[in-house]
């Protein structure tokens, strides 16, 4: 009996569930007829709007087919990373500037692509300071004029190369001075041999790098790397304006750029390189503050030199003559070192140390700074002179040059 009645109760279920499956699908499918009556303005508009931008997509394709066809293409490829890193091409036509483009900007491959219509153009290639391509050319419709490395004036442009850095020999030498305060007693310190750069770090490559990182560079005002690099006398002045961090952070950069390793020089080093070819004298070239040969002559550029011209101002590097090999290691700016300042330093065992980088830590909490500037008296260029500034000041006459290991 039980048995007989189980085949029953199941098919009772059965149908009880295909029913209430069969209602819900139907009562679904009138819900969803009254929704799509209730949305169906809304879903046209909606359709209007995907056809709308469907079209409006093969229109602009069409456009730009046809507008392609009616163009001339400009390609710069360079394979040489000084070239890529700090290209520019200038497109100009009838004097103004239409097209400005960055080759580090296209990342997509070694090649920069310019569209411009067709007709009479003036293109530029720019890198740093030298204009490395300058010629008109006419260009037709559906033409592409393309230039590579081959097509460029030797020698290609080098950024910090090893002819720049002048070798200081290692050895013992006497640091500092008994006539200043902050400069004594006077010790021997022996250093190793390091190669440090004829010149200071230009305004130029400063602007150039610092707009790599996103930047612009401050040079009295808000300028990118062209308006610096294309100035008459900036762009080859020392750069200035600058922190402590900010010149330490461009030796990280410039290591990483080059593959190399490139740093600020400390202290000794900086002094060392300033005696190198007179080691007693008080300045870099001798002991007067005059060329003994032609009187009247600065040999530097401080204050004396403003006297009766104008306000004191940075001049462009290698315009003073140079200290075996060296240029405005004296005079121009105030260079970092990457030493703290301690007036006390001098009379401690550490300042003796061979290859010592100065005391841990300053109780100003200033770098030490060499070599004087534009705007102070000659007294601030001898060897022994030591400046200190605040390593969170920027200012118009602090500088710095690179030791390269």
């Amino acid at each position: 009996m039980a048995a007989s009645a189980a085949p029953s109760i199941i098919r009772t279920v059965l149908r009880r569930y295909l029913s209430n499956c069969t209602g819900f699908l139907l009562r679904w499918i009138k819900s969803l007829r009254r929704g799509i009556v209730l949305l169906w303005p809304h879903l046209s508009i909606v359709f209007v709007f995907l056809g709308g931008l469907v079209s409006g997509v093969l229109v602009h394709q069409l456009e730009k087919y046809y507008d392609d066809r009616d163009r001339a293409t400009i390609k710069v490829t360079s394979n040489n990373p000084i070239i890529r890193e700090f290209g520019v091409v200038q497109v100009s036509q009838a004097g103004s500037r239409i097209r400005q483009r960055r080759l580090r900007d296209e990342r997509r491959g070694s090649t920069l692509t310019i569209n411009v219509p067709a007709g009479e153009y003036e293109i530029c290639l720019r890198v740093l300071d030298k204009i490395l391509l300058n010629e008109e050319r006419g260009l037709d419709k559906g033409t592409t004029l393309q230039y590579s490395d081959a097509d460029l004036p030797p020698p290609l442009p080098e950024f910090f190369p090893d002819q720049d850095f002048v070798e200081i020999p290692g050895g013992v030498f006497t640091q500092g001075s008994a006539g200043f305060a902050q400069s004594s007693p006077p010790h021997e310190i022996s250093l190793s041999t390091f190669r440090i750069r004829s010149i200071p770090v230009t305004a130029c490559e400063y602007s150039s790098y610092y707009l790599s990182t996103g930047r612009y560079f401050q040079v009295g005002y808000q300028a990118d790397d062209v308006t610096v690099c294309s100035g008459k006398d900036e762009h080859s002045k020392p750069a200035a304006w600058l922190t402590w961090d900010d010149a330490n952070s461009f030796c990280r950069w410039l290591s990483n750029f080059k593959g190399q390793s490139f740093r600020l020089p400390t202290e000794a080093e900086y002094e060392r390189a300033m005696r190198i070819a007179h080691p007693k004298s008080k300045y870099p070239w001798g002991d007067s503050e005059y060329d003994p040969e032609m009187p009247r002559v600065l040999l530097a550029n401080y204050v004396e030199f403003w006297r009766g011209r104008a306000t004191p101002d940075r001049t462009p590097v290698r315009g003073f003559p140079a200290v075996n090999g060296l240029f405005d290691i004296a005079g121009d700016v105030w260079e970092w070192t990457s030493d703290w300042y301690d007036p006390r330093f001098y009379s401690t065992k550490e300042a003796k140390l061979a290859n010592s980088h100065g005391p841990t830590m300053s109780p100003l909490h200033h770098r030490v700074v060499r070599g004087g500037s534009c705007q102070d008296p000659i007294e601030d260029l001898s060897c022994a002179w030591r400046g200190h500034v605040d390593p969170n000041d920027e200012r118009h006459n602090v500088g710095f040059r690179v030791v390269k290991e």
